[in-house]
């Protein structure tokens, strides 16, 4: 597009499997699996990652099929050097767990009054880490692509509140706060009437609740969101706000 990027930061959480794949060439899923404050970075396979394998290996389709295979037979693959120079010209990696994400939230809420959600956090930490080496001296851009209301609970812990029970708690709490003001739509969460009046059984629960769940939202769009106990006692969230 024409930017004039230098370099791309990728920050992980404790499931760093492109760091290590940024610093040497191996992608290797045989490892470690860890649930996060960080959901959406909890991951042991790359979604895409292959349409960027594909340029860095000279456009050379079964180059790219070779390690797709073996990443599916093997769960590893290692590229060429020839990518291996390409990949560590253009990114750089860097990962950190809960406790440090947690400290970045607090750290940049009190540099700055902004009150990052956790993916931001990773983001915010890694690329400090990076920055403290002087490999480059030019600005940075983070993009923040998520609310901390989606994560009140862990936002609420980093800021130091007291922990909260339920969702809902935890989204009043933060609403209630004077560093994080809410969306309109989001101060009246809790109002919105249930989608589910009686209780799901448990070997009910999940598929159908959120096939519904999907269809109230996307199809009638009766409602700004749902929150639903299910009888497993998780609370499941879906949001169109």
């Amino acid at each position: 597009m024409g930017l004039p990027v230098r370099r791309f930061v990728c920050a992980s959480n404790s499931n760093d499997v492109l760091t290590d794949f940024i610093h040497t060439g191996v992608y290797d899923r045989r490892r470690n699996f860890y649930t996060t404050i960080s959901p959406s970075m909890d991951i042991l396979i790359s979604s895409n990652l292959e349409r960027m394998l594909y340029y860095l290996c000279g456009e050379d389709a079964a180059e790219v099929r070779r390690c797709m295979d073996a990443l599916r037979t093997d769960g590893v693959y290692e590229i060429s050097d020839g990518a291996k120079q390409a990949l560590s010209g253009l990114f750089a990696g860097g990962f950190c767990d809960d406790a440090k994400t947690k400290s970045a939230i607090l750290r940049e809420f009190e540099r700055s009054g902004y009150v990052c959600d956790p993916h931001t956090a990773v983001a915010v930490q890694v690329y400090g880490d990076y920055a403290a080496k002087g490999t480059d001296d030019v600005p940075a851009l983070i993009a923040s692509t998520a609310s901390p209301y989606k994560f009140a609970a862990s936002v609420l812990s980093a800021l130091s509140e007291t922990g909260r029970r339920t969702s809902f708690c935890s989204w009043t709490g933060l609403r209630r706060s004077p560093v994080c003001p809410a969306r309109r739509s989001c101060a009246t969460f809790s109002q919105n009437r249930s989608a589910f009046p009686t209780p799901v059984p448990r070997t009910a629960c999940c598929s159908p609740c959120m096939r519904f769940c999907i269809y109230e939202l996307t199809v009638q769009n009766r409602v700004q969101a749902h929150s639903m106990l299910c009888a497993c006692g998780s609370e499941v969230f879906m949001t169109a706000v």
